[in-house]
């Protein structure tokens, strides 16, 4: 203090530059990645094989709660959605004297999805939450960079999750990722406290109806 240093001059970098998927920080390059694919259920060994990575990567997990009354009747016009187009399916199908065919794989997992996180919500107990998953790494050329970017998502996809780069958007994933409890990006995801536990270092009883940073 008396020669007038302070911690910021080892914490602020000299230059930071952002590009359209990726960003310079002094002499060594950045890339924001987030969590855009995730998979049924979600597997703690993922956010560890990830973590584990002998590189300079930060993770972080923004989190807000929904009320159980707003996110059940949510699910529940959800549900009557997804209802809706399998009976016009069906109903097509008919019309057509096509009356053996079979629901779409999709529309079927997306009903049967829907089912069960609204049994997840009325009789397990489970609350709904949003969530978005960012996460930043940094390299020492654009080379190992890229080369670090596709070993991150190899990792994801193994899990059935996708890790998608941040395009035009990296200055405000930068922020997101950052511990000041700012999100700037719009990437949320519907989980259920059960399914986010894994993303947590804490049980997922604990989570609270207020907004979280993780």
């Amino acid at each position: 203090m008396k020669k007038g240093h302070s911690f910021k001059d080892w914490l602020c970098p000299d230059s930071i530059e952002f590009h359209k998927d990726h960003f310079r920080l002094n002499d060594r390059w950045g890339r924001v990645l987030y969590l855009q694919g995730y998979a049924t259920y979600l597997k703690d060994s993922m956010i560890t094989e990830l973590c584990d990575m002998d590189r300079s990567l930060m993770l972080s997990i923004d989190i807000l709660a929904v009320p159980t009354d707003e996110a059940v009747r949510e699910i529940q016009n959800k549900l009557l959605g997804v209802e809706t187009n399998a009976a016009n399916w069906q109903r097509k199908q008919n019309a057509a004297n096509n009356f053996s065919a079979v629901l779409p794989y999709d529309m079927e997992q997306q009903r049967k999805e829907t089912r069960e996180m609204l049994d997840d919500l009325t009789t397990r107990d489970q609350r709904m939450l949003f969530a978005v998953v960012t996460l930043v790494h940094l390299a020492d050329s654009k080379e190992e960079l890229d080369s670090d970017t596709e070993t991150l998502q190899s990792i994801a996809r193994k899990h059935l999750c996708q890790l998608a780069k941040l395009s035009f958007q990296q200055q405000d994933g930068l922020v997101t990722a950052l511990p000041l409890g700012l999100r700037r990006i719009d990437a949320l995801r519907t989980l259920t406290t059960e399914a986010l536990a894994v993303l947590m270092p804490v049980s997922y009883t604990h989570l609270r109806a207020h907004e979280t940073r993780g």
